[in-house]
């Protein structure tokens, strides 16, 4: 099994290929959102019991190929119950991870434009990144990477290189009218994983996400000097998510900038 390959397998048939071949301990950071099970396109909506046992298995599968002081950043919504509750992910899925051996670091809110709007409840407006890793020892994270450097002429006090982000990171998604949409209903933003990438992986270093979607992960470790693997089940985005990435590199080369992609 190859890397800088997106694979349409699922993602559990893909990972216990990639440990067969590789073994344990083989990436340097994984970046993911998984289907929040309730109802999308691409999913088949479970009972949450069912759900959070497939939630068990992939995330059993991601920690046992993730390095020690290696992250898994997770990003995750709610679960609407059929009551219409919001009931964060996180909050289902932390006694799993926690059993599974992942400590979690931090959890980090995207707060973003739009949502739908809402009569009988407010309008939701973020969603969570859950930083986890794996290990006692504390993991790998580079601050000076991902510094908002911008902030440095604010205030003659802050840090000469930029201001530490704070754990709530105003990024817009990405609307149907902007230039990276794919056809994916839930595309992560590239500025979004390119920060995460930089912060938290190795420069070289092999990123995993096992519901690659619409390519982003993989346009953002290209972009950052990053190795990838991805799976993605579904045929339609697995094609798509393959061109988009051949016209990044395509449109890289072009323009003459150093790339990764496996050739």
């Amino acid at each position: 099994m190859q890397v800088n390959k997106v694979y349409n397998v699922d993602c559990l048939e893909g990972m216990e290929q990639f440990l067969k071949h590789c073994g344990e301990n083989s990436i340097d950071l994984t970046v993911t959102s998984p289907p929040y099970n309730i109802g999308k396109v691409y999913e088949k909506k479970k009972s949450i019991e069912k759900y959070l046992e497939f939630s068990a298995d992939y995330l059993n599968l991601v920690y046992k190929l993730l390095k020690n002081k290696s992250s898994l950043m997770l990003q995750v919504g709610c679960y609407i119950d059929k009551n219409s509750n919001n009931i964060p992910l996180s909050y289902h899925l932390y006694p799993y991870l926690k059993k599974i051996g992942f400590n979690l670091r931090q959890e980090i809110v995207w707060s973003f434009r739009g949502g739908m709007q809402a009569k009988k409840k407010l309008t939701g407006q973020n969603e969570k990144i859950l930083w986890l890793y794996k290990g006692q020892e504390l993991p790998y994270f580079n601050l000076d990477s991902i510094r908002i450097k911008e902030w440095k002429t604010m205030d003659k006090r802050n840090n000469p290189n930029g201001k530490n982000p704070t754990d709530v990171w105003e990024i817009n998604r990405v609307a149907g009218n902007s230039k990276e949409k794919m056809s994916h209903p839930c595309q992560f933003p590239t500025s979004m994983i390119d920060r995460i990438i930089k912060g938290w992986c190795v420069e070289g270093g092999l990123v995993l996400d096992p519901f690659m979607g619409s390519g982003t992960t993989a346009v953002s470790a290209i972009n950052t000097g990053r190795n990838y693997l991805g799976f993605e089940l579904d045929r339609t985005y697995f094609e798509e998510s393959n061109q988009r990435i051949a016209e990044h590199v395509t449109y890289l080369r072009h323009r003459g900038g150093g790339i990764n992609d496996g050739n």
